[in-house]
């Protein structure tokens, strides 16, 4: 599957993208908000072979984010935990090339876009570790909420009604 979304490529990652996405896994600023270390090329190209199974049955959807005519690789965000009335995404990560050139906010507007609108899910849960005030504050301008926290993470929620109101507000904001 391949998606255009504001000029990216949306598509779902496949075996031979193990080797990036073990690059962006072990670099320095991605290991230290991740669940897991970094896993080596191999293990990364055996845990896409057991993902694309859960894919197939629509238990979650993997996505890689690059460039519609260059095709370089710019990031990577995952659907999971997917319930019948909310999702989960996470595992987003961006090529430090790419940071701050705003491919980020389209990742996020994509993917609240597929588990919103594609997905038809109500409500977007998630957790942000505490140590991460960037992805914290970001996550809190546009429209989620803390509703409760331990020692190490925050977990948020965002309703559609939340995020299709942030979405029209923006849409706003361009056309004056």
């Amino acid at each position: 599957m391949k998606v255009e979304y504001k000029g990216l490529l949306f598509r779902f990652v496949e075996e031979n993208d193990a080797e990036f996405i073990s690059r962006l896994r072990n670099s320095e600023d991605a290991k230290q908000f991740l669940k897991s270390d970094g896993t080596s090329e191999e293990e990364q190209r055996e845990w896409i072979k057991d993902y694309k199974e859960r894919e197939k049955k629509g238990e979650e959807f993997y996505f890689l984010a690059q460039s519609k005519t260059t095709n370089d690789c710019y990031g990577v965000a995952r659907i999971y935990d997917l319930r019948p009335r909310t999702f989960t995404w996470g595992s987003w990560i961006i090529d430090k090339n790419y940071k701050g050139t705003g491919i980020g906010v389209i990742m996020y507007q994509f993917m609240n876009y597929y588990g919103f609108e594609v997905l038809n899910r109500p409500l977007f849960v998630f957790t942000v570790n505490k140590n991460n005030p960037k992805v914290i504050n970001f996550h809190l301008r546009k429209g989620a909420s803390i509703i409760r926290e331990d020692e190490k993470q925050y977990y948020f929620e965002m309703t559609k009604e939340d995020y299709l109101k942030k979405k029209k507000a923006s849409r706003a904001m361009f056309v004056q």
